[in-house]
């Protein structure tokens, strides 16, 4: 699995927070560290609004598996006034293409700066999993209203931080996964005694997968993920020990006994 954060960069639909400090609500909430009171919205209001963030994107996403999106914000509930009063709440909110805002937990803020986070593991808007193009089109926010207690007692939402974590599995994160599985299987097949395996029917299924995931052979995956290599997954080492050490029945070499019991220690 693979992670991805995505930060607002545009205001969204609605716009209803008071801009505490910055140059807009949403530049008040898009820094890559918090930053609290330099920049910051608030709440100010007695019943609920809401404050919307269009947010990036990445290439990284085109053609992935999405498992989820969790929302991150770094809130707190200013007191002021005398008298006494509950902490104000905080939802965060998700809005796909197309559809109203999808309203998470209730999150209880302390007076104290704090991040909170809502998951989702599917699109709200048709319960399915998630896509690029829901990704590419969502708006995430956040809604709250002032708590008011006894005499002049208040607590303000204030949020200063709101960014996005794709966890996802792209074409080449997957293409590893089955590389890896072709290793570890085949690995205990001969780790067991057995030397008489046709690995060829495996290596075409392997094939087979990385061409269903938009790779022209193993090569085409090696080149395109640069920050991995047929040594790193031991790859290489797995292909050069089946091409050397058995004939074309998955007979052991003669003369090639002591490699592979080299790579039977090797491949744990």
């Amino acid at each position: 699995m693979a992670t991805l954060i995505l930060r607002p960069n545009a205001a969204g639909d609605l716009t209803q927070w008071d801009l505490g400090a910055g140059a807009s609500n949403y530049e008040a909430v898009d820094e890559t560290t918090h930053d609290d009171l330099t920049s910051y919205v608030e709440q100010t209001a007695e019943s609920p609004e809401d404050d919307l963030y269009n947010i990036g994107t990445d290439s990284l996403l085109t053609g992935a598996t999405i498992n989820s999106i969790t929302v991150y914000g770094w809130a707190r509930s200013l007191k002021s006034g005398s008298g006494n009063c509950s902490v104000a709440s905080l939802y965060f909110l998700a809005k796909p293409s197309g559809g109203s805002s999808d309203v998470g937990d209730s999150k209880t803020l302390t007076t104290s700066w704090a991040e909170y986070t809502q998951l989702w593991t599917n699109n709200p808007d048709d319960s399915q999993a998630w896509e690029k193009a829901d990704i590419d089109a969502l708006q995430v926010g956040i809604r709250s209203e002032r708590a008011d207690g006894t005499g002049s007692s208040k607590h303000t939402p204030q949020v200063t931080q709101i960014y996005v974590v794709v966890d996802y599995e792209n074409a080449i994160t997957q293409a590893r996964t089955h590389i890896e599985d072709y290793r570890d299987d085949h690995y205990a097949i001969i780790h067991s005694g057995d030397g008489r395996i046709n690995h060829t029917p495996y290596i075409n299924d392997l094939v087979s997968d990385l061409e269903t995931l938009g790779f022209t052979d193993i090569d085409d995956f090696f080149s395109q993920s640069s920050d991995m290599n047929a040594q790193e997954l031991g790859y290489d080492d797995f292909n050069n020990y089946y091409a050397d050490c058995f004939d074309e029945n998955g007979d052991i070499i003669s003369g090639k006994e002591s490699v592979v019991s080299t790579y039977q220690g090797k491949w744990k």
